[in-house]
């Protein structure tokens, strides 16, 4: 297949180059760049799209992003800035999200940060049984650290209330020492990985689906390749499905999760699929976030409870 891209600024990056006007690509590579009546001599027969004086740029690549956790986040509401200033604001959108919201999945909300709300705090289960009184609901922080669970939720994930803060992570608790709803660090990613699976499960064979909806939402900001730096086994299942459908629009540079490794290896999945999949390298992070407080510091934070932050992994 031959296109020649015509009638615009293409810039090539190249050093001492101006933008060029025209541009081949063929099967997928650019094979020609400079001006129109050269590029057209390349491919006399090629399509032709005219960009009507348009700048084109090379494709811009993400070097850390979740790009599953973008297509299964793509249907929650929106809980940021400047969405929702209050924790007023982040109920309504709760209500309107659970009108929505299939039977079997959660309803979900997403992007809130407690210290751009007019309260300055998280909002607590109170505040989300109010808005989703009857079936479970997660507010998941713009970090991806932290998220605030209804009472529906915390019943289903098995969170109890004289259960200890486990291992790398933490729960808030009220003045009386109950469960306010807020899940800190581990517990908060080992439940956000179950919600992925229970609605790649329900969407069966269109699990695909997923990725395609996220890599249309990297594509309206011009990223071509991306580094998914939180690919597991059931998401790496979804990325091979699209990318065996052709669905796969970006580049995909996988980092798998280190407790995953073992079955990376295993199934002998290391290395290059494609040349849009590869599963190369493995993640293991030490500690929690900054935009959450609990990345581990020296010092303690002036923010309560957040304390010095969270640490995976002792020093040896």
């Amino acid at each position: 297949m031959e296109l020649i891209v015509t009638d615009a600024d293409i810039v090539t990056m190249a050093p001492g180059a101006g933008p060029a006007g025209s541009m081949l690509v063929r099967d997928g590579r650019i094979a020609a760049v400079g001006q129109a009546e050269a590029v057209r001599a390349a491919a006399p027969g090629a399509d032709v799209v005219r960009l009507g004086g348009a700048t084109v740029i090379p494709g811009l690549i993400d070097a850390h992003c979740h790009v599953a956790d973008i297509g299964y986040l793509a249907a929650a509401a929106d809980c940021g800035q400047p969405s929702a200033p209050d924790i007023a604001a982040i109920q309504a959108r709760l209500r309107q999200a659970a009108e929505r919201t299939p039977d079997g999945s959660w309803v979900t909300g997403t992007g809130y940060a407690e210290y751009k709300l007019r309260e300055g705090r998280h909002p607590n289960r109170a505040e989300l049984d109010a808005a989703v009184p009857n079936r479970p609901a997660v507010l998941y922080h713009t970090s991806l650290h932290v998220c605030v669970l209804n009472t529906a939720a915390l019943r289903e994930a098995g969170f109890a209330e004289d259960q200890p803060d486990p291992p790398g992570g933490a729960f808030g608790r009220d003045s009386e020492g109950r469960l306010d709803g807020v899940v800190y660090e581990a517990p908060m990613f080992a439940l956000f990985e179950q919600n992925i699976r229970r609605d790649l499960a329900l969407a069966g064979a269109a699990g695909a689906k997923l990725v395609e909806t996220a890599g249309e939402h990297l594509a309206s900001f011009g990223l071509t390749s991306a580094c998914d730096a939180d690919m597991r086994r059931d998401t790496f299942a979804a990325f091979a499905e699209a990318d065996a459908g052709g669905l796969l629009r970006q580049r995909i540079y996988g980092l798998v999760v280190h407790d995953h490794l073992d079955w990376l290896l295993g199934a002998g999945l290391q290395g290059r699929h494609s040349g849009q999949l590869a599963t190369e390298a493995v993640k293991i992070w030490a500690d929690g976030g900054m935009s959450s407080r609990t990345a581990a510091i020296g010092g303690t934070y002036p923010v309560p409870p957040h304390g010095s932050g969270i640490l995976y992994f002792e020093g040896d």
